[in-house]
């Protein structure tokens, strides 16, 4: 008690000299419990943030949302006719020109993106078949299935990466009077194509017999979960497990917009299930044409046809 009292006499005369001397006391400001509050909030929000960024590797991607399909950079020279696109290799793509019906290739850098966006692209043609189009390259890269224009089907292979295309086999049991287009050709041995004109397309899915090339084809089979009566089902591509696929479809009424679709499968050996429309993928004015898959599932390629004019490359991510 004595030390207490001390101590307040002692302050006491302090400030006594110091009013004596003219000089200003330091003035304390409030403590403002609120502005505390703020910057909790603050930080908690940054946190969040932070968080949100940072990706949960125990979710398989083919289990998040897409992203917004963004416009994919491709030589100069064949923008707004990309009807196709196919990865051949980490250095190099395929496309298929719309409407003039000729596939071509280019060097990428390793995201897909031309080497030079400014570089001519070179039209590939095989033995007396310039004309291919709506290729699928699989198998090591080392196979391919195109259309010719005509159409009718073609199977090719080579003996390394870069080696050049062998003479290709005509497919007869793809030799339709309409068109004709192989999309999703996999390791599986599982082709899907489409047949039909106009408003009325089907996909159709062929499988391999044995590993004899042609001649271990099967006859098509028109796919009767992922084509409807009275519509145009196109474009199916598929994941290199054959689990997940990826198609254009306009089977919605009532404006029957060509968006795009998908459906799953827990095996290859059995038929794909649960067909859904894929808002984030699909587009208001153009038709959505899905064009290659990567093998993960997680990143797509559309090309964006509008009025029959234009073709253009989209890529989107998940």
């Amino acid at each position: 008690m004595r030390r207490v009292s001390l101590t307040l006499v002692f302050a006491a005369s302090l400030v006594a000299i110091a009013i004596a001397c003219g000089e200003d006391l330091p003035v304390e400001e409030p403590h403002d419990a609120g502005a505390d509050a703020d910057v909790d909030v603050l930080e908690a929000a940054v946190t969040d943030d932070a968080a949100a960024d940072v990706v949960d590797a125990s979710v398989s991607c083919r289990d998040r949302p897409w992203s917004a399909p963004a416009q994919f950079p491709v030589p100069a020279a064949l923008a707004g006719k990309v009807r196709t696109f196919t990865r051949v290799s980490s250095n190099k793509a395929y496309v298929g020109s719309y409407p003039e019906h000729r596939l071509y290739e280019y060097a990428t850098n390793e995201d897909g993106t031309p080497v030079d966006q400014n570089q001519a692209p070179t039209a590939v043609g095989i033995m007396g078949s310039p004309y291919l189009t709506h290729a699928s390259v699989y198998g090591a890269n080392l196979s391919m299935v195109a259309e010719v224009a005509g159409p009718s089907i073609v199977i090719t292979t080579r003996d390394a990466e870069a080696s050049p295309w062998k003479p290709v086999t005509t497919v007869d049991v793809f030799v339709y009077d309409s068109e004709s287009s192989p999309f999703g050709a996999e390791k599986l041995g599982l082709l899907l194509v489409t047949k039909g004109s106009g408003d009325y397309r089907d996909i159709y899915t062929v499988a391999r017999i044995d590993a004899g090339g042609v001649d271990g084809l099967a006859a098509p089979v028109v796919d009767s979960v992922l084509s409807v009566a009275n519509a145009a089902d196109d474009s199916a591509i598929v994941t290199p497990d054959g689990l997940l696929v990826f198609f254009m479809s306009n089977r919605a009424p009532p404006d029957r917009r060509a968006d795009v679709y998908t459906a799953t499968r827990p095996s290859p050996n059995v038929p794909f299930q649960g067909v859904t429309r894929v808002a984030e993928l699909s587009s208001i004015a153009a038709e959505d044409h899905p064009t290659w898959i990567s093998e993960d599932g997680c990143t797509i390629f559309i090309a964006q046809v509008v009025n029959g004019l234009t073709s253009t490359l989209f890529r989107a991510t998940r």
